[in-house]
């Protein structure tokens, strides 16, 4: 879910910060369920957007590369000072990689045509 998306995004941002979860569930005082009721107007506004985005990538036919996939894959390996191939490994299927890239060419198809 969308929640549960967002509660990964939030943890990986408190490990780039040197601490993880269950660090701030304990300087907090609140749990997961706590931090998910907290997130989930923000996670029903996100899923309605990228509806809306999909729905526009669909009707104007934005279709994804495998090339442009190859060139995200690339920029996130030199971001993580990795291999193409660990990145792979690491995320495994591109699917959800090749829905964010279309999601991102509404949003410029968007801002193009305004």
């Amino acid at each position: 879910t969308e929640l549960d998306r967002m509660l990964k995004e939030f943890e990986q941002r408190l490990q780039m910060q040197g601490m993880n979860l269950e660090l701030y569930t304990q300087f907090s005082g609140q749990d997961e369920n706590a931090l998910k009721e907290q997130m989930k107007e923000d996670a029903a506004k996100r899923v309605k957007s990228n509806l809306t985005l999909e729905a526009i990538a669909e009707a104007e036919n934005l279709e994804v590369t495998d090339e442009e996939v190859e060139a995200e894959l690339t920029k996130m390996a030199e971001a993580y000072n990795m291999p193409v191939e660990n990145i792979k490994q690491a995320i495994g299927s591109t699917d959800a990689m090749k829905e964010d890239l279309k999601v991102r060419k509404a949003i410029d198809f968007l801002v193009e045509n305004r």
